[in-house]
């Protein structure tokens, strides 16, 4: 929320958060001068100042922001303390609210519970050295240091490389060429100049890394099991006394610079917690194009080409999600997993746009004339349906519930009514366009709606046998749905 950076010190009454480059926001973006808002910013405004800052602080402030403190009058009890430590302040506050859920929802038979927090950071926390990128290769816009967005947020202005994709370098920019300051206070309330973590030359006005190991973990630690562990415990502790049946679905951290999916803490309580983490087509998301015959293997951090291959490789990167909340666990126990989220844009190029998209796209929005098109042989549908259809064939093959990406923002239909603006695209959401319903219409039905076992009877002709799905699969060119079943002997 946009007062929790006022309480850490940043400027909010402007747009000084934008303009020195500590974030780049959707509010403040110049259409005119710099075109539409670039895609996928939120890869790289995670390692920018704001947002790591306040990830930092939330998560991690007691070790890395040691002294800073909160007014924290309005939440303590009559005879406790005046202040506390910012990252008590944000949990306490944060788990308020989530108290405040709580008690609204507990009549509801359909509440089985929460997810933790979506696709929070670790932020600094972990980067080894301020001197590199938290990103291990350019993604999209600036591309920068972590002590560069600290430079950038005291008031400095730099040259930074501005990549349109990723790996695509574009153009050298310059940021904050104003020299503004994000922070309230320069000098007194700037966090990571008050920790030590740089300084600032008293002649030269020269910024000085001090510290450049301050974010760096211990040997053996992990962002995981020391800082979002005591938060899912402690988010359980919260909800489960209002209502004690609640599940808590933590949810790891998006590392942009380790992407694979970690295994959930051993010591999470498989009645009580479940394990919701989120994948997607890499190659398909940050790209916007589907190829039937390449995409990225993120767990083998390498291509993956031709159509089996690529179908391999999802089915073990999700058969892997699957087994993460099962890793570790010596009681034979597992968290149940869902897929938290995924989806595929729908304003992706298709690797064979012709005049045949017209006919599959027809198809899409008019279920009735489907299979009018197809008299001469199965065609590949168009690449949104495509690949959204390799997606869910690796969920069920790996036997996955999930969670399909859906922004409908209804205060946003006066500014979509012009489906062709570009100051309004996609959903909304980061210039992004993933939503199965945009516009008031769904997208994506006939890959997103799919059959399913609902019920194993344990019949088989006069005896009742065990029964156990071990396998599905639904063709949507072909229309065929195949399920194998294994009976106990």
């Amino acid at each position: 929320p946009w007062w929790t950076l006022d309480v850490a010190g940043f400027t909010t009454d402007d747009d000084s958060i934008h303009a020195a480059g500590c974030a780049h926001l959707h509010q403040h973006h110049d259409y005119g001068m710099n075109g539409p808002l670039p895609k996928m910013l939120w890869t790289t405004n995670y390692g920018r100042l704001a947002p790591a800052t306040m990830f930092t602080l939330f998560f991690a402030g007691d070790r890395y922001a040691p002294g800073v403190n909160v007014d924290g009058s309005k939440w303590s009890a009559p005879d406790g303390p005046t202040t506390t430590s910012i990252q008590s302040y944000l949990q306490n506050q944060y788990f308020s609210f989530v108290e405040a859920l709580a008690k609204t929802l507990k009549d509801r038979p359909n509440v089985i519970g929460f997810g933790t927090m979506n696709e929070p950071s670790n932020g600094f926390v972990g980067l080894d050295d301020l001197r590199h990128s938290p990103l291990p290769v350019p993604l999209y816009h600036s591309s920068m240091s972590g002590f560069d967005s600290m430079r950038l947020g005291s008031g400095e202005a730099l040259d930074a490389s501005y990549y349109s994709s990723p790996y695509n370098y574009d153009s050298a920019s310059r940021l904050n060429p104003d020299g503004r300051s994000c922070w309230i206070d320069p000098e007194g309330g700037d966090v990571w100049r008050r920790a030590g973590v740089y300084g600032v030359d008293a002649v030269t006005g020269e910024r000085i890394l001090l510290r450049p190991h301050h974010f760096r973990l211990n040997p053996g630690e992990t962002f995981l099991d020391a800082f979002l562990l005591p938060f899912y415990e402690r988010f359980h502790r919260t909800v489960s006394r209002i209502e004690p049946r609640f599940v808590v679905y933590a949810e790891p951290h998006v590392d942009v610079a380790a992407p694979s999916v970690p295994p959930a803490p051993p010591s999470l309580d498989a009645d009580t917690f479940g394990w919701a983490p989120h994948w997607y087509d890499a190659s398909a998301l940050f790209f916007q194009r589907y190829d039937h015959w390449m995409a990225l293997d993120v767990d083998a951090g390498r291509p993956a080409v031709t159509p089996s291959l690529i179908d391999g490789a999802f089915r073990k990167n999700l058969m892997r999600l699957k087994e993460s909340g099962r890793v570790g666990r010596t009681d034979g126990s597992s968290l149940h997993v869902i897929l938290g989220e995924t989806g595929v844009p729908f304003d992706m190029e298709d690797e064979n746009d012709d005049e045949d998209d017209d006919e599959d796209n027809d198809e899409e929005e008019n279920p009735s004339k489907r299979g009018t098109a197809r008299k001469s042989g199965i065609r590949r549908p168009p690449g949104p349906i495509a690949a959204l259809d390799r997606t869910l064939r690796a969920a069920e093959y790996a036997d996955l519930d999930f969670v399909l990406w859906n922004y409908q923002h209804d205060s946003g239909f006066a500014l979509r009514r012009d489906s062709d603006s570009k100051q309004n695209p996609g959903d909304l959401w980061n210039g992004e366009d993933l939503s199965i319903h945009s516009r008031g219409e769904p997208r994506g039905l006939r890959a997103a709606v799919r059959p399913y076992v609902r019920t194993l009877s344990g019949r088989h002709g006069a005896r009742m046998r065990m029964m156990r799905m071990e396998a599905q699969g639904h063709d949507i060119r072909t229309m065929r749905y195949e399920v194998v079943v294994v009976l106990a002997p």
